[in-house]
């Protein structure tokens, strides 16, 4: 059997990793330094963190020989910078929940400020935990520094930066407001509210966010009306929200659909509330008092799970959902029906054209691709 660790090749870079440490945490990639050897993890990380590299027979299984050393390893250099930015955001704040693509600055010993993003998710777990903020000088990740693995160096800054304007818009080019901001409601993706700030004439529409931003839609502290900073230096609305333009008045609440008569065919079950409805779905209603049914089709997650609720029901035309009927949020219109959909036909077949029967179908039997 061939010893792996003969295979080492004679190279000597500038300095060596940081020594296995079992209490260590490693990762696939992570490269550590064991009796003058450099190995690289590229096993599973959890046996990376359970064998050492040169322990015979089995450590060779997770880390991988790379290249000898000696010295140690330069550790990671101060950011170089050209350009200073005019303006630095909040100073990182050990005690502050950072998430993906806050900006932070922090000022070094030379006076010089410098800007760092957090990066995104699993990394950004990491950006409010005291050893990896970009002024820690602690070499606890492998060997180094630990920012690099949560933040993103942008360069030098100056002065601070201009806080998040109140949106503007042209009045003469504008509609109907939605129903206005109310604290504590449930809001979904895409619902539109509208605000109408103190002393001002005309409202803002807002839109909510897509998931995971959509959970803070509803929290006093994202209201479009907040005008604190509390997000990183800046107000919070811009990470739950999206400002859509100015509005006057009120909606147009949304209509009930039509269609062509002459264009329509056989309509599918009716809708039965309760129903656990999947994504594309297609149920059939018919409203009192109409000789037509209409079809809808069950949108796709996250907005399966209120198919077969009531309040979401093509039938219901409470006004639930932000000042309008809720059925857009669970389903999609697709046209006018009648009668009922002709069932799938028994399979036919040419008696002329025909060979042995397979194996009789027998129920709880595991099948397999193509078994007949």
């Amino acid at each position: 059997t061939t010893d792996p660790y003969a295979l080492l090749p004679v190279l000597v870079p500038d300095g060596c990793p940081g020594e296995y440490d079992s209490s260590e945490s490693y990762e696939v990639g992570d490269t550590v330094e064991d009796d003058g050897a450099v190995y690289t993890c590229v096993g599973a990380a959890a046996y990376c963190n359970l064998y050492a590299p040169n322990l015979r027979n089995v450590g060779a299984n997770y880390w991988q020989p790379t290249n000898s050393c000696s010295g140690v390893a330069t550790p990671t250099a101060s950011p170089a910078f050209g350009t200073i930015q005019a303006g630095c955001p909040e100073e990182f704040d050990s005690g502050t929940a950072y998430y993906a693509g806050d900006s932070v600055s922090v000022t070094r010993d030379d006076g010089v400020s410098i800007m760092y993003t957090c990066k995104p998710w699993p990394a950004s777990q990491w950006c409010s935990v005291g050893t990896y903020s970009p002024l820690s000088t602690v070499e606890a990740c492998n060997g180094d520094v630990c920012w690099p693995e949560a933040w993103i160096s942008n360069g030098a800054c100056t002065g601070t930066f201009t806080p998040t304007s109140t949106p503007t818009f042209d009045p003469a080019d504008i509609g109907g407001c939605p129903e206005e901001y109310e604290d504590g409601t449930q809001y979904l993706e895409h619902d539109k509210v509208s605000v109408t700030p103190a002393g001002e004439t005309y409202g803002k529409i807002y839109q909510c966010k897509g998931w995971p931003a959509s959970g803070y839609c509803g929290q006093a502290v994202y209201s479009p009306l907040n005008t604190e900073k509390l997000c990183n230096g800046d107000v919070c609305w811009p990470e739950a929200w999206v400002y859509v333009g100015g509005c006057t008045g009120t909606n147009s609440p949304t209509s009930t659909p039509t269609f062509d008569p002459a264009d329509i065919g056989g309509c599918p079950d009716e809708y039965v509330g309760g129903t656990e409805y999947e994504e594309g779905d297609i149920i059939s209603v018919t409203p009192a008092g109409e000789t037509y049914g209409k079809i809808y089709q069950c949108l796709g997650w996250p907005f399966t799970g209120h198919c077969g609720q009531e309040a979401y029901s093509p039938l219901n035309t409470e006004k639930l959902c932000n000042g309008d009927v809720c059925w857009p949020i669970a389903w999609t219109y697709v046209g006018g029906c009648t009668g009922t959909i002709s069932p799938t036909s028994t399979p036919t077949f040419d008696p002329a054209d025909i060979g042995g029967c397979p194996d009789e179908y027998v129920g709880g039997t595991e099948y397999d691709e193509g078994d007949k």
